[in-house]
Protein backbone atom coordinates (compact mmCIF):
# COMPACT_ATOMS: atom_id res chain seq x y z
CA UNK A 1 0.00 0.00 0.00
CA UNK A 2 1.34 3.43 -0.90
CA UNK A 3 0.55 6.21 1.54
CA UNK A 4 0.57 9.93 0.92
CA UNK A 5 2.23 12.35 3.34
CA UNK A 6 -0.15 14.64 5.24
CA UNK A 7 0.66 18.34 5.66
CA UNK A 8 2.20 19.61 8.88
CA UNK A 9 -0.97 19.98 10.95
CA UNK A 10 -1.59 19.20 14.61
CA UNK A 11 -2.40 15.56 15.25
CA UNK A 12 -5.27 15.30 17.72
CA UNK A 13 -4.96 12.23 19.94
CA UNK A 14 -6.77 13.20 23.16
CA UNK A 15 -10.16 11.63 22.46
CA UNK A 16 -12.75 11.43 25.24
CA UNK A 17 -13.54 7.72 25.07
CA UNK A 18 -16.68 8.11 27.17
CA UNK A 19 -18.41 9.33 23.98
CA UNK A 20 -19.52 6.56 21.57
CA UNK A 21 -18.65 8.51 18.41
CA UNK A 22 -15.11 9.09 19.69
CA UNK A 23 -14.72 5.36 20.29
CA UNK A 24 -15.77 4.80 16.66
CA UNK A 25 -13.13 7.31 15.50
CA UNK A 26 -10.40 5.53 17.48
CA UNK A 27 -11.57 2.16 16.20
CA UNK A 28 -11.49 3.41 12.59
CA UNK A 29 -7.94 4.70 13.01
CA UNK A 30 -6.80 1.36 14.44
CA UNK A 31 -8.67 -0.67 11.81
CA UNK A 32 -7.05 1.28 8.98
CA UNK A 33 -3.73 -0.30 9.90
CA UNK A 34 -5.17 -3.62 8.67
CA UNK A 35 -4.66 -3.46 4.92
CA UNK A 36 -7.66 -5.63 3.87
CA UNK A 37 -9.94 -3.45 6.03
CA UNK A 38 -8.52 -0.22 4.61
CA UNK A 39 -8.97 -1.46 1.04
CA UNK A 40 -12.64 -2.34 1.62
CA UNK A 41 -13.34 0.80 3.66
CA UNK A 42 -11.73 3.08 1.05
CA UNK A 43 -13.70 1.41 -1.74
CA UNK A 44 -16.95 1.69 0.23
CA UNK A 45 -16.62 5.45 0.77
CA UNK A 46 -15.00 6.19 -2.60
CA UNK A 47 -11.40 6.95 -1.57
CA UNK A 48 -8.24 6.20 -3.50
CA UNK A 49 -6.08 3.57 -1.80
CA UNK A 50 -3.16 6.00 -1.45
CA UNK A 51 -5.16 8.28 0.87
CA UNK A 52 -4.31 8.71 4.54
CA UNK A 53 -6.99 9.35 7.14
CA UNK A 54 -5.96 10.96 10.43
CA UNK A 55 -7.42 12.94 13.33
CA UNK A 56 -5.87 16.30 12.43
CA UNK A 57 -6.72 19.74 13.71
CA UNK A 58 -7.16 22.56 11.24
CA UNK A 59 -6.86 26.21 12.17
CA UNK A 60 -10.08 26.82 14.10
CA UNK A 61 -11.55 23.39 13.30
CA UNK A 62 -11.29 19.81 14.40
CA UNK A 63 -13.13 17.35 12.18
CA UNK A 64 -13.32 13.75 13.40
CA UNK A 65 -11.02 12.53 10.65
CA UNK A 66 -9.38 14.27 7.71
CA UNK A 67 -8.51 12.39 4.52
CA UNK A 68 -5.30 13.43 2.75
CA UNK A 69 -4.00 12.54 -0.69
CA UNK A 70 -0.56 13.70 -1.77
CA UNK A 71 -0.40 15.93 1.29
CA UNK A 72 -3.65 17.76 0.49
CA UNK A 73 -6.92 17.37 2.38
CA UNK A 74 -9.53 15.78 0.10
CA UNK A 75 -12.33 14.79 2.47
CA UNK A 76 -13.57 14.91 6.03
CA UNK A 77 -15.19 12.03 7.90
CA UNK A 78 -17.64 12.93 10.65
CA UNK A 79 -19.03 10.15 12.86
CA UNK A 80 -22.39 10.93 14.39
CA UNK A 81 -24.40 8.66 16.69
CA UNK A 82 -28.09 9.00 17.43
CA UNK A 83 -28.72 11.80 14.94
CA UNK A 84 -26.51 14.12 12.94
CA UNK A 85 -25.06 17.29 14.36
CA UNK A 86 -26.33 19.50 11.53
CA UNK A 87 -24.54 22.62 12.74
CA UNK A 88 -21.22 20.77 12.78
CA UNK A 89 -21.87 19.22 9.36
CA UNK A 90 -22.75 22.64 7.89
CA UNK A 91 -19.33 23.97 9.01
CA UNK A 92 -17.68 21.44 6.69
CA UNK A 93 -19.93 21.77 3.62
CA UNK A 94 -17.19 23.56 1.69
CA UNK A 95 -14.95 20.53 2.04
Amino acid sequence: MTASIPPNLNLFVAEDLSKPENRINVWLIAAMTVEPFWIEFAKEIGLALDCVMEPRQWPGRRPDLTVFRNGEPVAIVECENFGANLQQNKAYEAY
